[in-house]
């Protein structure tokens, strides 16, 4: 493709990184803990991957697909489902 889509696509993932980390500030998302006292991750990202970590509870999952939602509501690529 179009040199200038590489940085499209790193600007997009910093939007919704940046989208993750406001709505675990806000006490929305719960992250996983890295042991006890560790850091808390809520997600990773690598090329055109994302992984997302969250406690188990239903009202989580709801919180992730609503930001993923929100997130891919401006773009022409959705969510594939299959994979999580």
């Amino acid at each position: 493709g179009d040199p200038i889509s590489l940085y499209i696509f790193v600007l997009c993932m910093e939007c919704l990184s940046q989208l993750g980390f406001l709505i675990v500030e806000q006490h929305i998302w719960k992250p996983i803990k890295m042991g006890r006292r560790g850091s808390k991750l809520s997600h990773l990202s690598f090329v055109d991957d994302l992984i997302l970590f969250y406690e188990a509870p239903l009202e989580q999952a709801q919180v992730i697909s609503f930001i993923l939602e929100l997130f891919c509501s401006s773009f022409v690529d959705k969510i594939s489902k299959e994979r999580n």
